[in-house]
């Protein structure tokens, strides 16, 4: 094989693997408390959150004495049935939606939460147990979190799911804002310490353009609802009061933390400010171009 042939098939070479682990390169890394981690992004929640967003946008602001938005009519409550209730739990999601808007009811925001992470088991293992608020898993969470945050390399190399406050981490694709609906926190610290999450709320995020993220969030006016909201130059909300709680459109500051699936890297260090997953498909594309240069020179002679 000629020289120039050679040098051609390795430039193709170089710059397929550096294509191959460009893609692969997984989410975004960030440094909290000294501490370097992977952001693992959840895109088939996003995308479930986004298509339950389009089947129940149109009941927003519907309201009959059944109640609001999906709720308010015989078609939205069996489209709760449908496209909440039932892919979680067949056998009861009649009477699931018979109890909509009653005492009994099982909020549906969390069985949102269900649909959108129904694939990933990782997530359903933290689900708390019974009905009501199915796939909420902020109780079991926030002990799991205050656990990491006291001995945070425990968790080394290991993949989990744990919750920063606004100013600590940036959000992906697939993380979830979580709020607390009685006794606001004042602070993600005070949150921590009272280790309370009775009725709460989450919201997913759906879509980051530029710095802008998309929230929807399910039974939010008996709808799912929607927000964008800013975000700073690393990708954090930055649109925070003074306890660092999210100042939210249409509703009071709770968001008090954000939820998110990464891998526990290990202490932050020099070596460490170029990604590893980074810097692999920069060499192959670095050595792609120089055998490509290798390439021409040889046609050229």
């Amino acid at each position: 094989m000629e020289d120039k042939t050679k040098y051609m098939v390795a430039s193709a070479l170089m710059f397929g693997w550096g294509t191959f682990f460009w893609l692969k390169r997984g989410g975004k890394e960030f440094v909290a408390n000294g501490i370097r981690y992977r952001s693992i992004p959840d895109k088939k929640a996003a995308r479930t959150a986004r298509k339950l967003r389009k089947i129940f946008k149109p009941f927003v602001g519907e309201k009959s004495n059944l109640g609001r938005g999906a709720e308010a009519s015989e078609k939205g409550r069996k489209l709760i049935r449908k496209h909440i209730y039932k892919p979680l739990d067949s056998a009861n999601a009649d009477g699931l939606m018979d109890k909509l808007g009653s005492s009994d009811e099982s909020y549906w925001s969390s069985w949102f939460f269900g649909r959108a992470y129904k694939h990933n088991k990782m997530y359903r293992d933290l689900w708390p147990t019974g009905t009501v608020l199915l796939a909420y898993p902020h109780y079991r969470i926030v002990n799991a979190t205050a656990s990491h945050r006291t001995s945070p390399l425990n968790a080394k190399g290991k993949t989990i799911y744990t919750m920063f406050p606004f100013k600590e981490a940036p959000v992906s694709i697939g993380d979830n804002i979580i709020a607390i609906n009685r006794d606001n926190p004042s602070s993600f610290d005070d949150y921590m310490d009272h280790r309370q999450q009775g009725k709460s709320h989450g919201r997913i995020v759906t879509a980051i353009k530029g710095h802008t993220a998309t929230f929807n969030g399910g039974n939010e006016g008996g709808s799912v609802g929607e927000h964008t909201l800013v975000l700073d130059s690393k990708g954090k909300l930055s649109d925070l009061d003074s306890q660092g709680r999210l100042i939210h459109p249409g509703s009071p500051n709770r968001y008090t933390a954000v939820m998110k699936k990464v891998k526990v890297l290990g202490k932050d260090a020099l070596w460490r400010k170029i990604p590893f997953r980074t810097a692999i498909p920069v060499v192959c594309f670095g050595l792609g171009s120089y055998t490509a240069f290798k390439a021409w020179r040889e046609y050229a002679t």
